[in-house]
């Protein structure tokens, strides 16, 4: 259920309408305006706190959250939770150092003296900060990494992909993604991390739009696939895409 994607058919509820009870509709219409206010909270927030980094010169991009949430017909149905952001390791500890003197507070213990080194040792992807009641989750890597053998090759492009980023606008509200090929990748590993506590209707939805909105036959044979072989991902992208042909009817690639 967190991982749902109840709020998406709200734009064709209305011609449903004499098939629902007007009990469960009230319910559906009152949930839907909730994901959307809450979305509304999560962008405001995300813009500041790009603002913030960029004023002091540490790049960074966001995660799944609304770089999936563009590609939807209405970028607002989709369900936001916490902000998830990539930094560089390089600048990790002075991000962690600014957000932690500008009011957020780390729910993670870690001392100042810390170096990213020790981050990685202690921590698998991310340490989270709290500021508003909203959840920050600054990551050093994307979530779902888990094969060692891997891990450097990711590392690698993720690192190189956060000083290249996009500045893309949601709902009159600015933040930076990684280019679309390296997006993929995040929404790809998203799956993976969920496939075994859990795998929600939402991820399978995010690569949908993804690659229904992002990818030509070409970008996908050209980019894509030789970043999903040098990092082990292939047969798992082309399986999801598969199921968008065969469970959702969407042809092409």
């Amino acid at each position: 259920k967190l991982q749902g994607v109840a709020a998406l058919p709200m734009d064709i509820l209305h011609e449903l309408e004499e098939y629902i009870p007007n009990e469960l509709m009230d319910e559906w219409v009152i949930y839907a305006v909730q994901v959307m206010n809450y979305g509304e909270k999560i962008l405001k927030a995300q813009q500041e706190l790009t603002e913030l980094l960029d004023k002091n010169k540490i790049h960074t991009a966001i995660l799944k959250g609304a770089a999936a949430a563009v590609n939807y017909p209405n970028p607002m149905y989709r369900n936001m939770g916490d902000i998830d952001f990539l930094i560089s390791r390089k600048d990790f500890m002075r991000a962690y150092k600014l957000l932690k003197n500008s009011g957020f507070k780390c729910e993670s213990n870690i001392d100042d003296g810390n170096t990213i080194e020790d981050i990685v040792q202690r921590f698998d992807h991310h340490i989270s900060f709290v500021k508003g009641n909203i959840c920050y989750e600054m990551h050093y890597r994307p979530a779902g990494i888990f094969d060692e053998g891997k891990s450097v090759a990711l590392d690698k492009v993720f690192e190189e992909a956060v000083y290249h980023t996009e500045t893309s606008e949601l709902n009159g509200y600015s933040y930076h993604r990684l280019p679309s090929p390296e997006n993929g990748v995040v929404l790809i590993l998203h799956i993976v991390h969920h496939l075994t506590g859990g795998l929600g209707l939402r991820q399978i939805c995010d690569w949908i739009m993804y690659i229904s909105n992002e990818i030509t036959e070409d970008t996908w044979v050209n980019e894509l696939m030789p970043l999903f072989r040098e990092t082990g991902l292939e047969r798992l992208a082309c399986t999801l895409t598969e199921m968008r042909r065969v469970c959702f009817g969407i042809k092409g690639i």
